[in-house]
């Protein structure tokens, strides 16, 4: 899971995960997406799949916090890593 405040994301410049595709679920809020060449905004309940080598970065441009409950195939971080609190631009 990743929990984003307001004006938080997923890092200056967006990002591949170069061997594992991700799944991303929203379970709470809004984030605006940058995904390829594609730009979603993805709200409660959307889901979006992100192929591996795709580059991608979301950003919470509400007031409110998002929270994203995230798959990741062949896993990308190592086992027990928790809960992730995206760090602010």
């Amino acid at each position: 899971m990743m929990t984003f405040a307001p004006g938080q994301s997923t890092g200056q410049k967006a990002e591949a995960h170069e061997k594992s595709d991700q799944v991303l679920l929203m379970l709470e809020g809004e984030l605006a997406g940058e995904v390829g060449d594609e730009r979603p905004t993805l709200r409660n309940g959307d889901v979006i799949m992100i192929p591996a080598g795709a580059k991608h970065r979301f950003t919470n441009r509400t007031q409110n916090r998002a929270v994203t409950f995230n798959v990741y195939s062949p896993p990308t971080y190592p086992a027990g890593r928790g809960g992730v609190i995206c760090g602010k631009e």
